[in-house]
């Protein structure tokens, strides 16, 4: 590995674990979510931390297909004036598989797309929301994060709220 190579720490929640590790972000990939949205079918982590049966891996790939979320712990994020986007967000309730959480939250809409459906369907595997708010069956708020990616494979239904939030630049992701 490169000297210069960059990384993000990421927390994964895969299959009902919990998966802290860091990501290779390539030069032409410089988030995290661009690596989860890259095409590519696995995830791999470098410096791998788990549960108490496994304290320490030396790396990890995990299929992106059974990922159901991703934080983003701790990952540098130049600003890159030339990916500043007008937009607005909306407000969405994602309804997941595994285990059955609400994740509250909103998507940024840039400016120029006619409709919601237009971002929620694109090409990415991740959807990314920032402000986000996850809440269990009980209705009790169980974790929140300034920005998750939600796995598109893992998602059953997503409500989208009605009125828009103006900003001037998406959330990172």
């Amino acid at each position: 590995m490169p000297s210069d190579a960059r990384f993000a720490k990421v927390l994964v929640n895969f299959s009902g674990k919990r998966y802290l590790g860091q990501v290779i972000l390539p030069p032409d990939r410089p988030r995290a979510s661009d690596v989860l949205n890259d095409g590519h079918h696995f995830l791999y982590l470098e410096n791998t931390q788990t549960d108490a049966e496994n304290p320490q891996a030396t790396s990890l790939a995990l299929n992106k297909s059974d990922i159901t979320y991703v934080q983003s712990v701790d990952e540098d994020m130049p600003i890159n004036p030339s990916m500043i986007v007008l937009g607005h967000y909306l407000s969405v309730n994602v309804t997941i598989r595994q285990p059955s959480l609400h994740i509250f939250g909103h998507i940024f809409v840039p400016n120029g797309i006619d409709s919601p459906s237009q971002v929620i369907n694109d090409d990415r595997a991740f959807l990314s929301l920032c402000d986000v708010r996850i809440v269990g069956q009980d209705g009790g708020t169980v974790e929140s994060y300034p920005y998750l990616a939600v796995s598109k494979a893992q998602t059953i239904s997503i409500i989208v709220a009605q009125s828009a939030r103006q900003t001037l630049s998406p959330a990172p992701g």
